[in-house]
């Protein structure tokens, strides 16, 4: 039995190339055209393949550019909104090795196991393996053989999370605020989806006693009333119990409401360390406010709640924030904010004294701070976070030429892909 004059014909129980292709004989392939932004993921603990067409929303940009799909015979697919597929082969054990179809009859995405034959005006988008529900795999890592880039729990294709990180990292600030409304739980996951490691936040506490993630000690400048209405009287968090505070809606982009994200609570600190712990988020929590010992205490109870007392970096623009917490995990990261009129010789005056022979102190500075100095901070192998940069330049410029190796970002998401998006 031969195939076709000229061709190989190849039989395997996994995917191949021929000559360096995709096999055309019996498959159709479709591939992603993404947007800038954002690359197709799977992810192996859900079993969900999402296409990422995000809608990005600015008072400048308006909206992300759409997601094609090509087909191989030079049609094309726009996908309006976004699309999410579950790989009930793998979900359901049936087999390790499953095709993500297009149907050009229905207009619609499934996943089947890869023996099964493809039905007219199918198109195959990826051949998955996923061994993660095999308890008899030696390795648990996902394969995708695709004519698309696709990443696999935001990390590249077949290479594994420890050979991503750069030697700098990428913080978003007060998580991807221009695709969700800031500090609020979809901001955050939002960072994970642009393949962002770091996230950044504040910490405040409510009436009752809850440390919740928001920037100002009031929340009339990103919440509106429940009917979208603007709120009239001053609302402040340490005022209000939780239950009140939620009350109110929390989704406003760039001061205008989005509508996929009415309904948006709160986040309370315990929200984000669950989901941090889930999605192997490091954590940036500034202590925004003077907290009482009891309050610290309260925050690091939930911190060893959930074993994230590693994956955490402190920051405060005042030290005497730090002593409590200090007293009570030696090893903590502790990040001291400067303002760009300081000098690294005042810095290092107030920063040395908090550290011991297990932590780790860092010199946190605004942009603009006199960058000529920045070496007295490596002398004292002191690492150099900079805060906040808006544009790929900038990016380039101070994360090339100078001794930072931490960069927060906001703005156009891009600036985290250059150095050290995941």
């Amino acid at each position: 039995m031969g195939g076709e004059l000229g061709k190989p014909l190849i039989s395997a129980n996994f995917p191949v190339l021929i000559n360096g292709d995709y096999p055309s004989d019996h498959d159709r392939w479709a591939k992603i055209v993404p947007s800038p932004t954002f690359k197709p993921d799977y992810n192996d603990s859900t079993h969900v393949f999402d296409f990422n067409s995000q809608k990005r929303l600015t008072l400048k940009n308006s909206y992300e550019p759409k997601v094609f799909l090509l087909l191989k015979d030079s049609k094309g697919v726009v996908m309006e909104d976004n699309v999410t597929v579950i790989n009930t082969v793998a979900e359901s054990g049936a087999s390790t090795y499953a095709r993500l179809i297009y149907s050009e009859s229905d207009n619609s995405f499934k996943f089947q196991r890869i023996d099964a034959p493809l039905k007219f005006n199918d198109y195959t988008i990826a051949i998955i393996r996923d061994n993660s529900t095999d308890k008899n795999a030696s390795t648990r890592q996902a394969i995708i053989t695709s004519p698309s880039e696709i990443t696999i729990n935001g990390l590249p294709n077949s290479t594994y999370e420890e050979d991503t990180y750069a030697n700098v990292i990428a913080i978003n600030h007060r998580g991807a605020s221009d695709f969700a409304p800031e500090n609020t739980m979809p901001a955050f996951k939002m960072s994970k989806k642009l393949g962002f490691k770091y996230v950044e936040t504040d910490i405040h506490f409510t009436s009752d006693n809850i440390p919740v993630l928001i920037h100002d000690e009031t929340i009339n400048r990103t919440a509106v009333n429940d009917d979208g209405t603007a709120i009239t009287d001053t609302i402040k968090v340490a005022d209000n119990t939780l239950a009140t505070l939620n009350m109110y809606d929390y989704s406003l982009i760039e001061k205008r409401r989005v509508d996929a994200y009415i309904g948006t609570k709160m986040a309370t600190l315990e929200d984000l360390l669950k989901y941090g712990k889930r999605a192997n988020l490091k954590l940036v929590l500034e202590l925004k406010i003077d907290l009482s010992d009891a309050q610290i205490d309260t925050v690091m109870g939930l911190v060893w709640k959930y074993g994230m007392q590693r994956n955490i970096i402190w920051q405060s623009f005042e030290a005497s924030r730090f002593n409590h917490l200090k007293a009570l995990d030696p090893k903590a990261k502790l990040a001291f904010l400067f303002g760009k009129e300081t000098t690294a010789d005042d810095n290092l005056a107030k920063m040395l004294p908090y550290r011991n022979d297990t932590n780790e102190i860092i010199a946190s500075v605004q942009a603009g701070s006199n960058r000529d100095d920045f070496y007295k901070y490596s002398k004292n192998d002191i690492r150099v976070f900079v805060w906040t940069f808006y544009a790929d330049g900038a990016v380039l410029d101070w994360g090339v030429n100078t001794a930072v190796s931490g960069i927060m970002t906001q703005g156009d998401i891009q600036q985290g892909y250059i150095l050290s998006r995941q």
